[in-house]
């Protein structure tokens, strides 16, 4: 179950990005139970990485927003950035590692020129 989704996120500004996870028959999962992790890294140099936020939409199944704040984005190279979504079900009788990777995609960065606040 891998969903690909590509965003375009404007640099030193505030990102909310929405994806819907779906399963089998196309059909949003539930995600209760679920923790997720998400890093985004510049494709030009691997090595610079950022954290991205993922908060589970509970009036809406399946919906996860993603979040940078501008403190962050500030920091993000113009240019295309490759990420990923995983999820892991926080549960004591499922095995320990029970990973997998549920979105992946781009993100284009666009260089600010605004810069004096």
């Amino acid at each position: 179950m891998n969903n690909v989704a590509d965003f375009y996120l404007d640099q030193g500004a505030d990102f909310n990005g929405i994806v819907q996870i779906k399963g089998v028959n196309n059909q949003p999962v539930c995600l209760h139970g679920w923790h997720f992790a998400c890093q985004a890294k510049y494709a030009r140099n691997p090595k610079i990485k950022i954290d991205i936020h993922p908060e589970i939409d509970p009036s809406h199944k399946g919906i996860l927003i993603l979040r940078i704040p501008y403190f962050d984005t500030d920091k993000m190279p113009p240019g295309t950035w490759l990420y990923d979504i995983e999820m892991c079900y926080d549960d004591m009788h499922i095995p320990v590692n029970k990973r997998m990777r549920v979105v992946s995609g781009k993100i284009i960065v666009s260089g600010q020129v605004t810069t004096s606040w």
